[in-house]
């Protein structure tokens, strides 16, 4: 059994941080237009200010029971009520047969639930965002103020899932084992911020009523919304091998995923004359559905002697989509995969010490450059799954007890 509170607080921030200064004024002492703030982010003004809580009380049970020597089943149940969203019943069933000695086949389905945080569901931020336009100051609201709503807001309600797997696991001897999985994950009513929506003068004349003072400044708003549904499909396959060659042991770990996921629903907007308008922009969807590559590849051998050790790996990623800086401005990145090796050598010191020197990413294999990089400073693209630091070596004493 399980009880939570759960507290969001936003508080004010000291006048300096955003308050508009004299430089950013005009000869009638008002906003020039200029937005205050590092990195387009001011501090947090008195009317964004509050403390929102909510509590949960869920009971969780699960049950394992051997039907024959070769048939296992899992069940397991939860149920969750929350103070504002109600109450949510999930579950899991799992099966595992022996088909025989060296094979067994496994399969299981749940479904799941994420209720809205209480920051999803009250914030307040204003920042300088990158649009269409250039730079331009964007308000986030929380989906109940109500323009909010006049932009189409409704409340929140949790995410859904419905999760299927089937696999199987094989010894194909002593030393080496595979195992290969199908998954599916189906989720709905998921959780994010809406593209920007253009502010006309109705719906600034409502900020500024709400004592928003620069709401002039304004050009769009955000707010979270249950926007789209997606599916991912994928395949797991990881294969294990341990051998001996020289005189060394060596440990051989392989592993490869597909993953696809597909945009399958994007909500619309219905509030006044935008009719029909989507939530999610292309750049957006592309972003759900190919950001992550497609495939993943890990390759690592252990190799022992004594108190020696060398490890190698060699990682792959495929290739992947970025819309740079978030801004849905035409700043598209199409990224071919990367492979990168990883080398340690260590060696085992008396009384559980050991010293290594490793270097990762040794031929410092980089990402491709950003052809937008001009626009904001980022050298290569800021989601590459590979990072972008480059090669690094290290030395380290290691202790265990």
């Amino acid at each position: 059994m399980e009880w939570r509170s759960e507290r969001y607080r936003q508080i004010a921030g000291e006048q300096a941080s955003y308050e508009v200064g004299r430089f950013a004024q005009n000869r009638q002492g008002v906003s020039a237009g200029f937005s205050v703030g590092a990195n387009g982010f001011p501090g947090y003004r008195p009317e964004t200010s509050g403390e929102w809580q909510r509590e949960t009380r869920a009971v969780y049970v699960d049950l394992t029971m051997p039907f024959s020597d070769t048939w296992l089943t899992t069940a397991a149940f939860r149920a969750e009520d929350f103070s504002d969203f109600g109450t949510h019943v999930d579950g899991k069933l799992s099966l595992r047969w022996q088909a025989t000695q060296t094979l067994a086949y496994r399969s299981s389905v749940s479904t799941g639930f994420k209720a809205p945080t209480v920051g999803q569901s009250n914030i307040i931020n204003i920042s300088t965002k990158f649009g269409l336009n250039g730079l331009e100051d964007q308000i986030t609201l929380p989906p109940t103020n109500s323009v909010a709503v006049k932009l189409g807001a409704r409340e929140l309600t949790p995410e859904e899932s419905v999760n299927f797997s089937v696999g199987l696991m094989a010894s194909l001897s002593p030393a080496a084992q595979l195992t290969l999985d199908f998954y599916q994950i189906y989720l709905a009513d998921r959780i994010s911020t809406t593209s920007a929506i253009e502010l006309d003068e109705q719906t600034i004349g409502l900020l500024l009523e709400q004592g928003f003072e620069e709401a002039e400044t304004y050009r769009s708003a955000k707010f979270f919304t249950n926007d789209f549904d997606t599916r991912t499909r994928g395949l797991d396959l990881v294969f294990n091998w341990q051998f001996d060659l020289q005189g060394w042991q060596h440990q051989l770990l392989a592993t490869l995923n597909w993953t696809d996921t597909q945009v399958i629903r994007v909500t619309t907007q219905d509030y006044e004359q935008r009719d029909g308008t989507v939530n999610l922009t292309t750049q957006r969807i592309r972003m759900l559905e190919d950001n992550l590559p497609a495939y993943r590849a890990n390759i690592s051998l252990t190799q022992s002697f004594g108190a020696h050790q060398l490890a190698w790996q060699v990682h792959y990623f495929g290739a992947f989509y970025e819309d740079h800086l978030d801004a849905s401005a035409g700043y598209d990145i199409e990224s071919s995969g990367r492979f990168t090796l990883d080398a340690r050598w260590s060696y085992q010191l008396a009384d559980g010490w050991a010293f290594m020197v490793g270097m990762n990413n040794v031929f410092n294999t980089q990402p491709e450059l950003n052809p937008h990089r001009f626009v904001a400073g980022a050298k290569y693209p800021s989601t590459s799954p590979g990072g972008f630091d480059g090669r690094y070596g290290f030395i380290a004493l290691k202790a265990g007890w």
